[in-house]
């Protein structure tokens, strides 16, 4: 018993070193401080070189020291149009705070060609780290969490990440963890067209670990003027996918765990045919865990 309890603390031991070491760190202060921002970048420009191990669903990590009312976000470069926005930071807790945010496929391709700088207010950064993810993000993704809506909660999506949807896309929700979920959507935020999964139960379509809505011209034209408000419960979020007319129908998506094929990546979310001496993610079906061989 003594020596598998061993076994089982220098298994998870590796885990964590792994996982550490996994880490790369792009930019880190001299000071202990940090580099004040007011309305700035405070000198601090992330290379394009220094993005090119990126991968949808790997998250940018900045720690820092805020101030009330501080604002974060990350800006790209934009030739003619100069700073762009790429991605906003939530900020709250204690300081010094970590700020994450999970990478989808439109900000990797922009950070792999222009790099990236912070900009913000009230804000001062220590650090700024890549993390890899731990899990394999589907291509369609336009968020990635996970986010938990076990009480209820809600999240705001900006309306650039629906700047390519048409009508008969679907917005598909990835879940787990599930009890009898709920889902309103409002589209346009706040004084938009809204929705939900007990008024409105025909517009949706559900599976066992994914929620599919079909998006009507209307729901176009609100969702690329002002963005989209979910709230929900009973559930957690794992990904939120949007999907053209031609892809692989929701159907597809929802896979028999037990009997679907196992398949392996690295921590870089790089399939594996035979893995062996490392650590690897082991998915199936909508099951994942991390191993160790």
């Amino acid at each position: 018993m003594i020596r598998r309890l061993l076994s089982c603390v220098a298994v998870l031991s590796a885990l964590i070193q792994l996982s550490a070491s996994e880490r790369v760190i792009l930019w880190q202060s001299e000071a202990p401080e940090g580099v004040s921002l007011s309305w700035s970048n405070g000198g601090i420009n992330i290379s394009p070189e220094s993005c090119t191990e990126f991968m949808v669903g790997g998250k940018i990590e900045i720690r820092l020291n805020m101030q009330e009312g501080a604002i974060l976000k990350l800006c790209y470069d934009k030739p003619v149009d100069g700073w762009t926005d790429l991605l906003s930071f939530p900020l709250e807790g204690e300081n010094p705070v970590t700020a994450q945010s999970a990478l989808i496929k439109s900000q990797v391709t922009t950070m792999k060609e222009y790099g990236f700088l912070p900009f913000g207010y009230g804000v001062s950064i220590i650090e700024i780290a890549y993390v890899p993810s731990e899990i394999t993000v589907d291509e369609n993704a336009i968020w990635v969490g996970p986010k938990s809506f076990k009480e209820f909660g809600s999240i705001d999506l900006p309306a650039s990440l629906f700047s390519e949807a048409e009508a008969g896309d679907k917005l598909v929700f990835m879940i787990s963890d599930s009890d009898n979920p709920y889902i309103k959507l409002l589209f346009g935020s706040w004084g938009g067209i809204e929705i939900n999964t007990d008024v409105n139960p025909e517009e949706f379509s559900h599976t066992t670990n994914s929620i599919s809505l079909t998006l009507k011209q209307e729901y176009i034209d609100k969702l690329k003027a002002n963005g989209l408000t979910i709230q929900a419960v009973r559930f957690i979020l794992d990904q939120l996918l949007l999907k053209s007319d031609s892809t692989v129908s929701i159907k597809d998506i929802d896979i028999d765990s037990d009997n679907a094929p196992v398949e392996y990546f690295n921590l870089h979310g790089i399939g594996v045919n035979k893995p062996e001496n490392g650590v690897f993610i082991r998915r199936q079906g909508n099951k994942i865990s991390k191993i160790i061989l």
